[in-house]
């Protein structure tokens, strides 16, 4: 086996902290994940050809800041893991989707065997139609499930699993009756369409409101007159959720409020409307390694997505490695691997349809921090027909 020495602290002869493993994960019989930080594959029977993969991200323009963060968490990824037989290229995309097609002529014109993003939902649609074209695959990070399929694999946080994570704990846990108050947004109509999957109830209680909403008074009427509701799921984040918390706090049944990973905010904390919510996401836990490596390399804070960057990268290369000579490293099959991978935010996969599930924990908001009250499982079973 092939075992691969992490980190950048080990050139200067220091332990680094561990680096996430990108590895497959088994189902079939339920064991540990890979033992993390080492990196096992199956050593190719001759020297692996170079393999080019493009990053698309806006390295300039409004979100220049985090793409910039992304892009520094890839080469971390990139300097964890690979070898000289993998080169990352990476393209500014802006903030428009003509950016993002300029983007992806120059990565298929450079040779670029898979495409890494871009961030938006809009600049996947014309990214996808110039890879299709090149032959290429596409790993984006955006959240919007309807830019999954054909040669698009979704890599964002997608709302759906996370409903049906803490719905599934929330039930388990005695709160049977549960409204949603959600946003009149495809964020929103995500969360919803998961939700209704997952309620027990026939007709379960929702309330939409504006996106752009700030009084929550009148909408809470409704939830009022259901003299069983125990539980309200806000698939919201930010002020909004702390608005829609205080609001729903002068409810008579004080039901418990669930979430999605939009609660993943340390701010929220410090709101008392919030404490005891529920949500489903990823534990802090988990990607602290990631978070302390990447203080030390670049002196700086990572960005919630970076973590995105780190995993794509790290499955762009494990990926090649793995490869068998003349094989294509990232056609569907190796992308859609039914054991999954493990990596900074815990165990992934692709299905075929091109949405991703996680494996997630769900925690507990307290004025410390949020609290995982059931761990994240390290082990796919089998896949699951509904994202």
């Amino acid at each position: 086996m092939l075992v691969a020495c992490l980190g950048l602290a080990a050139c200067a002869g220091q332990a680094p902290p561990p680096a996430p493993t990108i590895a497959p994960v088994a189902h079939a019989k339920p064991i540990a994940a890979p033992v993390i930080p080492a990196i096992v594959a199956t050593p190719a029977q001759s020297a692996p050809a170079h393999v080019k993969v493009a990053l698309l991200l806006p390295l300039t323009g409004a979100q220049g800041t985090l793409g910039q963060s992304m892009l520094d968490a890839a080469n971390l990824a990139v300097f964890d893991l690979a070898d000289k037989s993998f080169e990352l290229l990476p393209e500014d995309t802006g903030d428009t989707p003509e950016g993002a097609t300029r983007a992806a002529q120059q990565a298929v014109a450079a040779g670029a065997k898979l495409i890494l993003g871009p961030l938006f939902a809009s600049s996947t649609a014309t990214v996808k139609t110039v890879a299709k074209g090149a032959g290429l695959n596409v790993v984006s990070f955006t959240t919007d499930a309807a830019q999954a399929g054909d040669n698009v694999y979704v890599m964002g946080f997608l709302p759906g699993g996370q409903v049906r994570r803490v719905m599934e704990y929330a039930t388990s846990h005695g709160i049977a009756d549960v409204a949603a108050l959600a946003p009149e947004s495809a964020y929103g109509s995500a969360a919803l369409d998961a939700f209704r999957q997952s309620d027990p109830a026939p007709q379960p209680v929702v309330v939409r409101y504006p996106a752009n909403a700030t009084d929550f008074s009148i909408l809470l009427q409704t939830l009022g007159s259901d003299q069983g509701l125990a539980g309200v799921l806000v698939p919201e984040g930010g002020d909004r959720l702390k608005q829609a918390a205080r609001a729903l706090q002068a409810l008579p049944q004080h039901p418990k409020l669930l979430g999605t990973g939009l609660w993943d905010d340390p701010s929220l904390g410090q709101e008392p409307a919030l404490a005891g919510g529920l949500y489903a996401g990823v534990a802090p836990t988990a990607r602290a390694d990631f978070e302390r490596k990447f203080d030390s390399t670049y002196h700086a804070k990572p960005q919630r997505l970076d973590t995105l960057a780190y995993d794509a990268t790290a499955l762009a290369v494990v990926l090649a490695k793995q490869a068998k000579p003349g094989s294509p490293p990232y056609d569907h099959a190796a992308l859609t691997k039914e054991t999954g991978f493990s990596g900074t935010d815990g165990i992934f996969r692709f299905r075929d349809d091109g949405l991703n599930e996680r494996g997630l924990a769900v925690l507990q908001i307290g004025a410390s921090g949020p609290t995982v009250v059931d761990s994240a499982p390290k082990v796919f079973a089998a896949v699951n027909p509904g994202m």
